[in-house]
């Protein structure tokens, strides 16, 4: 006797259906065949999964996680599932229940790097990078070629100042991946912190000339420019980040300090003001403007850029400093006196 044709509506083909329209990313489509297959059986553990997948390709993580966790409750054993709900929970920031997933995938598949990644993806956002470190080593161990560990292993260590581990990472990543243009720019940082700034730059221009609207690049070339001595490329990058991003705060503000280093006070100022607008509780860059001020003999404006700074930052001890020397060219010697005071305060402790 010949077997039945398969129906349109079978489960076995729903699903099919459903997998054929997420492979092609179609996920809005798959989780309607999804929900049909679980019409015809509310068990079936590959509809859930599928289902879960679905959602966590949309970002919908919350939803993610509650199908993931009936999918696992019908088939506990499933690595993809473990796993795809320890994504989730690490997507709406629940760090601990992620570890605890991790931990169920790698128990069914311990020779796979994949949760190792995500264990170290969780302890990192929680802070404890020693354990992010030891677990990305892990999954390095099992894989050396796993690009995603020997990344999360150079930035865990990179977190924990051990510049000479992030290197020897870094360097592997990018022998593995040559064109990884966020590890070009992090092996620049890693250069950076053990002063070695020839090297930082060169690792910044790479980075820029593999995506030139890098705008972190041209503002780490710039600080590494200014260590180098390099007033003219300084000036250039920051000017290039700007253009890349003209909300990019921490540029406006490097920028200030540059030309108020060359003098050019006026332009110094309205950089100042710019980094403020975009962040208006930045009480460095108050204080900075307070400085612009002072040297422009421009005090009542100093004093008041220094008691904003004060304000945002009562232990800001340059601006108690700045409000002493403004006071004193101000023949005020009392409040000199007295904001002198609160500074050595600040000092002392």
């Amino acid at each position: 006797m010949d077997c039945a044709p398969l129906q349109p509506d079978d489960l076995v083909s729903l699903i099919a259906k459903g997998n054929l329209l997420f492979a092609n990313g179609g996920y809005d489509e798959a989780i309607q065949a999804y929900k049909d297959a679980l019409s015809r059986d509310a068990a079936s553990a590959d509809a859930h999964y599928g289902l879960a997948a679905s959602y966590a390709s949309l970002g919908r993580h919350q939803d993610a996680v509650e199908v993931g966790r009936r999918a696992a409750e019908l088939d506990p054993n499933r690595f993809d599932t473990h796993f795809g709900i320890g994504w989730s929970l690490w997507e709406i920031g629940e760090y601990e229940e992620a570890l605890a997933s991790y931990a169920v995938a790698l128990k069914i598949q311990p020779r796979s790097p994949e949760p190792y990644h995500g264990l170290g993806a969780s302890y990192a956002a929680l802070g404890r990078h020693t354990e992010a470190l030891q677990a990305y080593r892990a999954g390095v161990a099992l894989d050396p070629t796993y690009v995603p560990c020997q990344l999360g292993a150079a930035r865990a260590s990179l977190d924990l100042q051990d510049f000479r581990g992030a290197e020897e990472f870094y360097r592997e990543v990018l022998r593995l991946s040559p064109d990884d243009v966020e590890a070009s720019h992090d092996l620049a940082v890693t250069y950076t912190g053990m002063n070695r700034h020839q090297e930082a730059a060169d690792a910044y221009r790479r980075a820029i000339e593999a995506k030139p609207d890098f705008a972190e690049a041209y503002y780490g070339l710039a600080t590494a420019s200014r260590e180098l001595g390099n007033k003219r490329e300084e000036l250039i990058a920051l000017k290039r980040a700007l253009e890349v991003n003209p909300q990019y705060a921490e540029a406006h503000y490097y920028m200030g300090v540059t030309l108020t280093d060359a003098r050019r006070y006026a332009e110094a100022l309205a950089a100042f003001e710019q980094a403020t607008r975009i962040r208006p509780d930045w009480a460095e860059a108050y204080c900075c403007s307070g400085n612009v001020y002072l040297q422009l003999r421009r005090y009542d404006e100093a004093l008041g850029a220094y008691d904003h700074a004060r304000s945002l930052n009562p232990s800001l001890r340059a601006a108690h400093e700045g409000m002493a020397y403004t006071y004193r060219r101000k023949g005020m010697w009392l409040k000199a006196w007295q904001s002198l005071k609160k500074a050595f305060k600040l000092e002392d402790s």
